[in-house]
């Protein structure tokens, strides 16, 4: 039985990673944990714990964006209207206007640890990056993600690429 259930209730799998945060008064959102600010088109975009991500026209007044989920957050990237946000069960958040509204693009709730760090060379093209050399990568805004890990070989191949643009 899990805790608070009877047991004429059947078992229901929650996972924090897919539940909404929680919407507080934004007196106790100022007191959490952030780890992460990134300027936006409409201002600021601050992310941390618990999925909460705060959004600011002036940097001084703060509002909560309703996100997609409860796993902490990491980190954050903004690209004119476009901003990711990346965590732990390595999920990918993204907004399309500046960080007013969220939506999952990704979520892998057995991963080995969380996503560290995205960032996106244009609308289209992006890389998060993880523990243990986990990489993702998309081609398509983030609508689609495909995992690698970083080897010797591919840090090979990216230098062979380096050096030949610098050549030439």
């Amino acid at each position: 039985v899990v805790h608070g259930q009877t047991p004429e209730q059947p078992a229901t799998s929650y996972d924090p990673a897919t539940a909404n945060a929680e919407i507080m008064p934004i007196k106790q959102m100022m007191q959490a944990l952030y780890t992460d600010i990134t300027k936006s088109s409409i201002g600021a975009v601050a992310v941390g714990e618990r999925g909460h991500i705060l959004y600011s026209e002036n940097m001084l007044d703060w509002k909560q964006s309703s996100s997609p989920t409860r796993s902490l957050l990491t980190n954050a990237f903004s690209l004119g209207n476009h901003v990711w946000a990346v965590g732990h069960e390595q999920v990918i958040l993204h907004s399309s206007d500046g960080g007013i509204t969220w939506a999952r693009q990704y979520l892998k709730l057995d991963a080995f640890g969380p996503l560290l760090d995205v960032l996106f060379i244009d609308d289209q093209r992006g890389l998060a990056i993880g523990v243990e050399g986990t990489i993702l990568s998309s081609n398509d805004g983030g609508a689609s993600w495909t995992e690698s890990v970083i080897t010797d070989k591919l840090i090979e191949a990216a230098a062979v690429e380096v050096t030949a643009v610098e050549v030439t």
